[in-house]
């Protein structure tokens, strides 16, 4: 893959204040940041507002699908260690957000197309911007057949 110079950018910055144009990205991941935002419903939004449309986004914490069975039992059985150790009360080791609790910022940040995925070890939303309403009916009547005649009688030619 040939990456141009500007989409090498590494994106720093605020999440509450993205300092990209909407629609730029087709892709937009935030991994283990949620529980440092501010405002968890303008960081959803600011993330989607950059999302060109067609595009996904994923926000969460945990391992996700992504590992291995081996290792997602490894990572689970060292979380289980810290907890016993007695490192419970750390942040990133407490209780996960509720789903509905995700729905309802995900909801209140303006995105419609999203769901939620739970993990042993994390949760993740998945979000996808879909095409605006005037684009899907261009789209359409781009790929209609030239050669379609509506039908005035049922198939076969009966007359019903």
């Amino acid at each position: 893959m040939h990456l141009q110079p500007q989409a090498t950018d590494d994106g720093r910055g605020d999440v509450h204040n993205l300092k990209f144009s909407d629609d730029t990205f087709s892709l937009v991941v935030s991994r283990c940041s949620l529980l440092c935002w501010n405002d968890k419903v303008k960081a959803f939004s600011e993330m989607y507002r950059v999302l060109r449309p067609r595009g996904i986004g994923f926000v969460g914490m945990g391992s996700g699908k992504y590992l291995s069975r081996s290792e997602r039992k490894r990572v689970l059985s060292a979380l289980d260690e810290l907890r016993e150790r007695g490192h419970a009360d750390k942040e990133w080791l407490k209780d996960l957000p509720s789903t509905d609790y995700l729905c309802y910022i995900v909801m209140k940040a303006g995105v419609t197309d999203y769901r939620i995925l739970r993990y042993p070890d994390g949760v993740w939303v998945e979000m996808r911007k879909s095409l605006p309403q005037a684009d899907i009916r261009r789209r359409r009547s781009q790929h209609a057949c030239p050669n379609a005649v509506p039908r005035s009688s049922p198939p076969g030619g009966g007359s019903g």
